[in-house]
């Protein structure tokens, strides 16, 4: 699992611009038991696919 903060480093964008595609439903899927936010590998590396593949 990523944090977020090792998922931003990773995808290359900030804080608010993770939280502003979240809010149109265009973040990847979220997983947190607590108030932290993690993001799972596989999710976070098809996110990113999906990402180049519109780019």
């Amino acid at each position: 699992m990523y944090s977020l903060k090792e998922f931003l480093a990773l995808a290359g964008i900030s804080r608010a611009t993770f939280y502003k595609l979240k809010r149109v439903g265009q973040a990847p899927a979220q997983t947190g038991i607590t108030r932290r936010v993690q993001i799972a590998h596989d999710t976070a590396h098809a996110w990113l696919k999906r990402r180049e593949a519109v780019a």
